[in-house]
């Protein structure tokens, strides 16, 4: 399955995903989300980070490194 996540700062990060019913439930079901029909992409606050890397099994590895210590400075907050 082809997805991708970006980050180009602020406090959300893009997530695309081909449909699948599960993942648009389980990111219909996080709190800070939205979705640009335009941009065909999801938009989730970097609060969630965890529960996407779960849902899609990324490792932090394959994180934007940007997005992963925006994360770490939300963490600290």
């Amino acid at each position: 399955m082809s997805m991708s996540i970006e980050f180009g700062g602020g406090d959300e990060f893009a997530l695309r995903f081909p449909y699948h019913r599960h993942f648009v439930r389980c990111v219909r079901g996080l709190n800070h989300r939205r979705w640009d029909a335009e941009e065909k992409c999801w938009y989730v606050h970097i609060s969630h980070l965890p529960e996407i890397m779960e849902l899609f099994q990324f490792r932090k590895e394959e994180l934007p490194p940007k997005l992963w210590r925006a994360y770490q400075i939300y963490r600290i907050k």
